[in-house]
């Protein structure tokens, strides 16, 4: 694949995968709003149409709705590039909105590529990603080389933008319960004075075990380090994402709305933007018992 890739949003998760396909022998053209983000690369340009402009395939690894309408589909965004032909799209952000931004670029001749991924700032460090796919057919497997640059997995789910976000946010469901009730298991075992380690051991070695268990909590919290990269500010956005797709496929969304309060709450005792596993700290607080 000889295009030009734009990649915008170089955060905590963008910044290695834009590495990364740097390092696979992409020419890159580099976006953020944060000027010190972009320091590590060449190739910078200074509006997202400027990349659109200079790039076939243009990247945006964004955290919010109201930034991704933006960069997309703003008076400088990369509907209005000259040379984007393929938008791909990583960030967990909704059915709705991709199709939004889908519909709005494809009068400007340019297709969306649905392709969230799972596994963390570690993870995209290492190339480790798990990408879900959508879009049309071509388009994604014109990007698939680009792709396989930061993923370990590319799992292609059909050529409708949405459905790659469908399985995404079903994924958050199961990492996002599992993590909160990790944090009060593993707070509640401490607190009654059992050994952290035992604790880990035994439930490693039965139907307890999951990568919360087996990775985040003996390398970022007993370590003490807490410090996986992601913000409680985001898993506050993918429960509530979580939430909306239960409701509109009429299932009940109570177990994780609790979860969702549960996060709510944790942002406000630690801070939005504090470390996910700082919810594992043992500290007084009162549980969340109804809406914030």
């Amino acid at each position: 694949m000889n295009d030009v890739v734009g990649f915008i949003g170089l955060g905590q998760i963008g910044l290695p995968m834009a590495k990364r396909i740097r390092g696979a022998g992409f020419v890159l053209i580099a976006h953020d709003g944060n000027a010190d983000a972009t320091k590590e690369f060449d190739k910078v340009a200074s509006t997202p149409r400027e990349v659109a402009d200079l790039a076939d395939v243009v990247i945006t690894c964004l955290p919010n709705a109201a930034a991704h309408r933006s960069v997309v589909l703003g008076p400088d965004g990369i509907v209005a590039g000259r040379r984007c032909c393929i938008h791909v799209h990583t960030g967990t952000s909704g059915l709705a909105l991709v199709e939004e931004l889908a519909a709005g670029l494809a009068p400007a001749g340019i297709e969306t590529v649905d392709a969230p991924m799972s596994g963390g700032p570690a993870a995209a460090r290492e190339g480790r990603l798990a990408v879900m796919t959508a879009g049309p057919t071509s388009a994604v497997e014109r990007v698939r080389p680009v792709l396989d640059a930061y993923a370990a997995s590319v799992t292609y789910l059909g050529d409708r933008p949405g459905m790659a976000q469908a399985l995404k946010l079903t994924n958050n469901m199961l990492t996002s319960a599992t993590l909160a009730v990790a944090s009060q298991a593993f707070r509640a075992a401490c607190r009654v004075g059992l050994d952290p380690r035992q604790v880990i051991e035994v439930w490693n070695g039965g139907l307890a075990a999951s990568k919360m268990t087996e990775k985040v909590i003996p390398d970022f919290v007993m370590q003490g380090t807490f410090n996986f990269g992601s913000h409680l500010e985001s898993l506050v956005k993918d429960v509530e994402l979580a939430v909306e797709l239960l409701q509109t496929v009429g299932l009940s969304e109570e177990l994780l709305d609790g979860v969702g309060r549960f996060y709510r709450q944790s942002a406000l005792e630690l801070g939005p933007t504090s470390d996910i596993t700082t919810i594992f700290q043992d500290r007084d607080m009162t549980e969340p018992t109804g809406d914030e």
